[in-house]
């Protein structure tokens, strides 16, 4: 067993690399678009492009997220701490969620309090937290919302951060089975769906909510 997953780590890992230079070559397109370069773009373009630029950077720091995934097993990778607005960069990940393939029957909504402190974390591995939920909720959730939600909890010194949804979420017999390396829990809606397969246990920060201390 221990050897499949290694062996799918590094053809990930491969398939990952090739992914790269695509990627390059379109984000760089879409940033001479944004900037008038290939030509004027009225109100309605500049903002397609502009979703479509940040669902790139998200899929290019996915490709990222393999890489991580061995340094992570090899106890290498580095946080790079810094204060973080947290409103701000959470209506930030709002915008980019709304530029994720979802069902037209749902609402992708943001819910913050307006005491949000300053926080010190890393913002780019908060981030794929975050995005990381919004691609399972997007994919599982065929009607309703999906909130992207915080909760100050001064007495405690803590923010809550998570993501919640309307989807038909994981039977009770199967939540033995989540965070296990590249296994996708099998459920009738899974089975409706499109997935890779590759389940939460790929993922460098699996988990429903993320909890931080350390308030700026």
């Amino acid at each position: 067993m221990d050897q499949a997953v290694s062996q799918r780590k590094l053809d990930l890992s491969h398939i990952a690399h090739d992914l790269r230079a695509p990627l390059s070559i379109a984000i760089t397109t879409l940033h001479l678009l944004q900037d008038g370069t290939l030509g004027d773009l009225n109100g309605e373009q500049t903002d397609w492009v502009a979703t479509a630029l940040d669902s790139l950077r998200y899929a290019s720091q996915l490709v990222g997220d393999v890489f991580d995934l061995a340094k992570i097993e090899n106890g290498g990778l580095t946080l790079y701490v810094e204060n973080i607005d947290l409103a701000d960069f959470l209506r930030n990940i709002h915008h980019t969620a709304g530029g994720l393939p979802h069902d037209p029957a749902v609402s992708i909504q943001l819910d913050l309090p307006a005491d949000l402190p300053v926080i010190v974390g890393d913002s780019i591995r908060l981030r794929q937290v975050f995005m990381n939920l919004l691609s399972n909720a997007v994919k599982y959730t065929v009607q309703g919302s999906i909130t992207i939600y915080a909760r100050h909890l001064p007495q405690r010194q803590e923010v809550l951060l998570g993501v919640a949804d309307t989807g038909e979420g994981i039977p009770p017999d199967k939540l033995g089975e989540l965070f296990q390396p590249f296994h996708q829990v099998d459920t009738n809606l899974v089975r409706r769906r499109t997935g890779d397969g590759a389940g939460p246990g790929n993922l460098p920060y699996p988990g429903r909510d993320a909890r931080r201390q350390n308030l700026g």
